[in-house]
């Protein structure tokens, strides 16, 4: 009998031998199969991976997988003894909150199951804008903004000649801006402030054109020869004039695409200007306008007449004959 106690121990101390896991709980070794994960695996809401480590038997071959669409892949997915898996997900679509799902590890038999729940914080937030400024004409229009985001936000500011289609909305969404007819004489402004939930900010500046208005005065004629005279005239605008002059012809209503013209440079919104015609026929008969460019186009006075002499002054005032 006391040779017996020596195997009878050593059989004992094969089945009952035991190692720690992960979690501090003594596990079997000797030749019986086991699988031990952990129990709960977070990933952050920006991250797209984990990793699991696997402590198994030996003897024990597993497989781990999970049929959830935010798993986008397991690496490996199978195995033996002890080993290490990546997990890969798709990144949280959300920044309002988080999500799970289950992983399953399981040995070849599916006598083994170990439950793994995978949490994915809620991402990072972000709010972007198609633009950041839009300007507009003095006409009634509308402009869509698309707004990308994946938190709640909403849209405060504007003025009361801005509509917007919507003040508030979720994630991704298209918002219109509309404005009305700017009929005043100046420009104006407004900012529309784009919140998100968790305090993400961003503007969209809007502008729009005044009502341009350009006075000119008709025309007047001096220094009237056979062969040339003076013009003079006024404007005044609420926009820069790039170009002024006068246009004239032997037909009625001239252009500057149908008669001849007579063109200076500005930079200015208001004017006198005198100019000098030349090259006059006598005894003519002329229609002339005056004309100015400004950002609007050109904008043409009222048309008048004048007509050139045939003789110069004082040319006929000698009554006497043969003198």
């Amino acid at each position: 009998m006391k040779k017996i106690y020596p195997v009878l121990g050593l059989i004992l101390l094969l089945v009952c031998s035991c190692v720690k896991n992960g979690d501090g709980e003594e596990i079997p070794t000797a030749s019986l199969e086991y699988i031990e994960t952990p129990n709960k695996v977070d990933i952050q809401g920006d991250e797209t991976s984990a990793t699991i480590s696997i402590s198994a038997s030996e003897n024990c071959n597993w497989t781990v997988s999970c049929s959830d669409a935010m798993i986008s892949n397991i690496s490996p997915s199978s195995g033996r003894g002890d080993g290490t898996v990546t997990i890969t997900t798709t990144a949280n679509p959300t920044a309002l909150s988080a999500r799970s799902t289950t992983i399953n590890v399981k040995n070849s038999e599916g006598t083994i199951t170990r439950t793994i729940s995978l949490t994915q914080m809620a991402s990072k937030e972000y709010l972007e804008l198609s633009q950041s400024s839009i300007d507009f004409s003095k006409k009634a229009e509308t402009v869509n903004v698309t707004i990308s985001s994946n938190t709640r936000w909403t849209i405060t500011g504007g003025a009361s000649w801005i509509t917007i289609s919507k003040t508030e909305g979720e994630n991704s969404d298209v918002v219109s801006i509309a404005v009305d007819e700017n009929t005043a004489y100046d420009k104006r402004e407004a900012v529309l402030t784009i919140k998100g939930n968790g305090g993400t900010s961003k503007t969209i500046s809007i502008k729009q054109a005044e009502t341009i208005f350009t006075t000119l005065t008709v025309p007047q004629i001096s220094n009237l020869t056979k062969t040339s005279a003076s013009v003079s005239f006024s404007f005044n605008s609420n926009a820069t004039i790039t170009t002024y002059g006068v246009c004239y012809s032997t037909k009625e209503n001239p252009t500057i695409e149908n008669a001849t013209n007579i063109s200076e440079t500005g930079t200015s919104s208001q004017g006198n200007p005198s100019i000098e015609l030349k090259d006059l026929t006598a005894g003519t008969t002329y229609y002339l306008c005056a004309y100015v460019i400004n950002s609007e186009g050109i904008k043409y006075s009222t048309s008048i007449t004048f007509t050139t002499p045939n003789s110069w002054p004082g040319e006929d005032d000698n009554n006497l004959p043969n003198i």
